[in-house]
């Protein structure tokens, strides 16, 4: 039973949650809020236009004490301006930014997610760590990114000359969906920011900072890759890479003492373990790089096609957040319920009249008809191709994922189904010695593990194993062509070094990762 005083922390909390609910805001219609910090709010919000049309997106909304900030203005439509020019699919959108009655505001596409810090730390709490594929598989999409960045041009072809400069754990976020997105680049360098960051100064975090950068050396995008490793390590690992106070933090950093994650999780792999020591290398030149290359070997790590990571994420994220997800749902389905205006305007500031603009008489029969047409066709083929049925539930998203497969050809939607299905296994992590993998009672090549089964025959079980390996057992219905990542999990004897130890350091499922300081300005050491 909840305290008085929690109570009334979560009665405060969802009031200032809500406090803005409904407000009009430009074009715009405020809904909860979702995040905020020291220099702006984000909103949810929902763009009205002609016809009914809507858009749900984010707003994010600069505290108005700091608006009379000629500097954070400065620094705020710079990164407005940097963030329009950059299209990739793992960087967040933005749409527009705004001025609108003392109120200043840029338009971003709306996540529903969590960041990764709160994914990783949910995760050790369940004591259910994330897969180190699936570890491995975000960082790629985050170094594509950062690839991406790194290269960007303006308008005029001339290069951006960008550097991130601050990512970490929350900043990288992951969807419901089961996608990734590199999130603010509010500090980031660009050769054509108007703000620049005063001397002596050093922003960002510092446990996530390349050793020139925390010095305030030169440098360049490999400080990037250098905090890209120490977010994937604190993600696999459940601690940071490099902990302590800020003095400790500082020289841990400049003299590259990184504790070896095998003395944190005993089974964490070696191929892995070597990326990682690429990417936290102390001298720029030595790092893995450039960031393409570093989502190449993070890839060949993970084993994951685009299809079964995406899955992968989308299930332990549903696993873990099952209110949080239904909560946000509640939250989308009242903002869409709130009255619009009385007149939509369009994007130039029209008004349209929503009666007039509904066709009438012969105009509206056409359209029911044209609409009972479409419903009919749409209805015929659904007959002709029934939606797939829902997968069984997985013992577990560490064993076994079910890959959505590749949309057919169009041609395909008139072809008969072929009498078979192909079942297919992906084994992590890769490079398991003896790998023994069974799908319906038959021994599988473990260098190319797949097997034609018949459709429609029901449930086909899958067993793979291998010495010193905890074996891994699922079923699949053969209703289609399936992809499946089981993870083998290492069954260790414990070793005479490590029972002789009279202390052994907890493991992340007995400590909380600390709590990542505060972003912003860091003064510059003298070291």
């Amino acid at each position: 039973m909840s305290s008085p005083d929690s109570s009334g922390s979560k009665a405060r909390a969802q009031t200032l949650r809500r406090r803005r609910f409904g407000q009009r805001l430009g074009r715009y219609c405020l809904g909860a809020l979702v995040g905020s910090g020291g220099a702006a709010s984000v909103y949810m919000a929902r763009l009205d236009g002609p016809r009914g049309f809507e858009r749900v997106l984010a707003l994010k909304l600069v505290h108005e004490h700091l608006l009379a900030d000629r500097d954070f203005v400065a620094m705020f439509l710079d990164e407005a301006t940097l963030a329009a020019q950059l299209q990739h699919p793992n960087i967040v959108h933005s749409y527009e930014l705004c001025q609108d009655d003392d109120a200043l505001y840029l338009a971003m596409e709306y996540l529903q997610g969590q960041p990764l810090s709160r994914l990783y730390q949910r995760s050790f709490a369940a004591k259910q760590p994330l897969p180190y594929a699936l570890v491995a598989w975000l960082g790629a999409r985050a170094a594509d990114a950062l690839s991406y960045a790194h290269s960007a041009t303006g308008a005029d072809g001339e290069p951006l000359s960008l550097v991130h400069r601050d990512v970490s754990p929350d900043n990288l976020f992951v969807t419901y969906d089961g996608d990734m997105k590199l999130l603010d680049f509010g500090i980031a360098r660009a050769a054509r920011r108007l703000a620049q960051t005063n001397l002596g100064q050093v922003k960002g975090k510092l446990r996530y900072m390349a050793p020139e950068y925390a010095l305030g050396q030169d440098f360049d995008e490999s400080l990037d890759v250098f905090a890209l490793g120490a977010t994937l390590y604190e993600a696999a690992v459940g601690v940071p890479a490099f902990e302590g106070d800020e003095q400790a933090v500082m020289q841990r950093l400049v003299l590259g003492k990184v504790k070896d994650p095998r003395e944190i999780r005993p089974d964490f792999p070696e191929p892995l373990w070597n990326v990682l020591t690429q990417l936290l290398a102390p001298r720029a030149e030595e790092r893995l790089g450039p960031a393409s290359a570093v989502a190449r070997a993070l890839d060949e790590f993970a084993g994951l096609s685009p299809a079964q990571g995406r899955m992968l994420l989308k299930l332990t994220l549903e696993r873990l957040f099952r209110e949080e997800i239904a909560a946000e749902a509640r939250d989308l389905t009242e903002l869409r319920a709130l009255s619009r205006s009385p007149e939509d305007r369009t994007e130039h500031g029209h008004a349209v009249n929503r009666e007039a603009a509904r066709p009438s008489g012969g105009a509206f029969k056409a359209v029911l008809i044209a609409g009972a047409a479409a419903s009919a066709a749409i209805a015929l083929l659904a007959m002709r191709h029934p939606s797939k049925p829902v997968a069984d539930p997985a013992p577990s998203v560490q064993q076994v994922v079910q890959a959505a497969p590749s949309a057919p050809l169009p041609s395909a939607l008139a072809a008969e189904p072929s009498p078979s299905v192909d079942i297919a296994v992906v084994v992590q992590p890769p490079g398991i010695a003896e790998l023994a993998i069974e799908i319906d009672g038959a021994r599988v090549s473990a260098e190319d593990p797949h097997r034609a089964v018949l459709r429609g025959q029901g449930l086909v079980a899958v067993r793979v194993s291998a010495p010193g390996y905890a074996p891994v057992q699922t079923e699949v219905h053969a209703d289609r062509d399936r992809s499946l990542v089981l993870g083998l999990t290492p069954v260790h004897a414990p070793s005479h070094a490590a029972s002789a130890r009279p202390n052994p350091s907890p493991g992340p499922e007995q400590r909380a990762a600390p709590a990542a300081p505060p972003g912003g300005v860091i003064k510059r050491y003298p070291f």
